[in-house]
């Protein structure tokens, strides 16, 4: 990906253009527990370092408008944002992004025979950052068994308690393990009763 973002302990982005092309517009999203917040860098050019979210809504608007900008007919951006809607403003901290055109089309080349007068294509890309503080929620939860609090995560649980487990003492790591094992279980037994249903 043309981005590489590295969080600090503050909050703040630190985000890296990996790639020759710009990078048009980043937006820093999260949602902590239903708070939602992000801010925009338009122009966000090589390197930039944005500052924790400050605005108290959903970033729908922002991103439609990035979308249109980059060749969407409005109504197509609207679907775009709507289909994604769920996974982009779950739980958690990201960045997203339009991906830079000659990516697009060197990562999946299209060829249309006859060829169209036009081509537009508009990918988003989206990069999980992993915060202190769910680092500090999840090793919480982790140690005390608290499934509730563990579930906010999703797919991202995995990850986020790998890390853990490559930073903790080796008696914390042993307690990280063995609820990551039982939690596991628990998924599978679940997924085989739901089967079963």
């Amino acid at each position: 990906m043309p981005i590489a973002a590295t969080i600090g302990a503050d909050g703040n982005v630190a985000l890296r253009n990996r790639a020759h092309d710009p990078i048009a517009d980043v937006v820093l999203f999260t949602n902590d527990h239903g708070r939602l917040r992000y801010d925009v860098r338009h122009q966000a050019g090589a390197d930039v370092t944005i500052d924790p979210p400050v605005f108290d809504r959903n970033p729908t608007v922002e991103l439609h408008a990035m979308l249109v900008g980059q060749g969407l007919y409005a109504d197509e951006a609207t679907a775009m944002v709507n289909t994604w809607r769920d996974s982009w403003f779950e739980h958690g901290t990201r960045i997203f992004y339009i991906v830079p055109r000659p990516i697009i089309d060197s990562t999946l080349p299209l060829d249309i025979h006859p060829r169209p007068a036009d081509i537009t294509r508009v990918f988003v890309a989206r990069t999980e950052l992993v915060t202190a503080q769910a680092l500090d929620e999840v090793k919480r939860a982790l140690l005390s068994g608290d499934a509730e609090a563990l579930d906010a995560y999703g797919r991202f649980l995995d990850p986020i308690a790998r890390r853990l487990v490559e930073t903790s003492s080796p008696v914390e790591r042993a307690a990280i393990e063995s609820q990551l094992q039982r939690s596991a279980a628990a998924a599978s037994s679940g997924l085989l009763v739901g089967c079963g249903t």
